[in-house]
């Protein structure tokens, strides 16, 4: 470095400077489009019952749900268990400062994204149940059982704070 005239300083900014290109780059060209394949992919199936025949099998491949027999008793994690823990999941810094670290966790998205689950599996296990008995016993039992998940969940994501405007990377489809 001493050579080309660098200080440690002025190599690291440059670094820094390449890193934050690269992140940009994949997040553009490479995460953002196959989230957006995905959900498109996975939408057009959920609304078509002759897609559904054509492709669930291969759904049961992509989301880890046929595996070797040998797994089956190994505490074998099927692919949609691992997205759903790394989409709620994280690790919190070491804070001595109690009231901060409360308002760091109260503030975090995955607790959002955990209460948008819970909605999602509340409302489809209402319409399911009625399927299998009366609706006003469904809705009992359901409001009951599912509801009490929801709520715990919407009570941990009550502070978070959305944001509205436009987003930096918006998931084009």
């Amino acid at each position: 470095m001493k050579e080309e005239g660098q200080t440690m300083a002025g190599h690291i900014d440059k670094e820094l400077r390449r890193l934050d290109r690269k992140k940009v780059y994949y997040l553009n060209n490479v995460i953002f489009p196959s989230m957006a394949n995905i959900v498109y992919f996975l939408e057009a199936i959920s609304k078509n019952p002759e897609l559904q025949e054509e492709f669930d099998d291969d759904l049961k491949d992509l989301f880890g749900l046929r595996y070797p027999e040998d797994l089956k008793n190994r505490g074998y994690n099927p692919v949609i268990r691992r997205l759903t823990d790394a989409i709620i999941d994280w690790t919190e810094r070491p804070i001595d400062d109690e009231e901060k670290l409360s308002s760091l966790r109260n503030s975090n998205l995955r607790l959002a994204l955990m209460a948008i689950m819970q909605q999602v599996i509340y409302y489809k296990a209402r319409t399911l149940s009625v399927q299998e008995m009366s609706e006003d016993i469904s809705n009992t039992i359901i409001n009951d059982d599912f509801g009490r998940a929801w709520a715990w969940a919407q009570l941990f994501a009550k502070s978070v704070r959305w944001e509205a405007g436009h987003p930096h990377r918006p998931t084009k489809f």
